[in-house]
């Protein structure tokens, strides 16, 4: 998984650590923020693999999707209180 952080400049990304610490690829700092990009492995359990399987469903059912080439690809928003933000992309066979 790959996720994006951003922080007020200044301000350490505090992450944690253990055998699947989360790492840090690099930084862009602006002059009032920093974005970080931030890699961990995430084995994806049978829950999720339902739902990407179900969404990937959904995309094929789409108008058009027959003849879209192979590996048709869409982003599915999630939004939560407290400003959690996730974005999965999909590219399905």
């Amino acid at each position: 998984m790959v996720s994006i952080a951003i922080t007020a400049q200044g301000i350490e990304l505090s992450l944690p650590g253990g055998a699947h610490a989360p790492i840090v690829v690099g930084s862009v700092p602006t002059s009032t923020r920093i974005a970080w990009l931030v890699y961990t492995h995430n084995p994806i359990d049978a829950a999720i693999a339902k739902f990407i399987d179900a969404e990937c469903a959904k995309l094929k059912r789409l108008p058009g999707a027959e003849s879209s080439p192979p590996g048709a690809r869409a982003a599915l928003w999630e939004h939560k209180e407290g400003h959690d933000r996730h974005v999965l992309e999909l590219a399905c066979h």
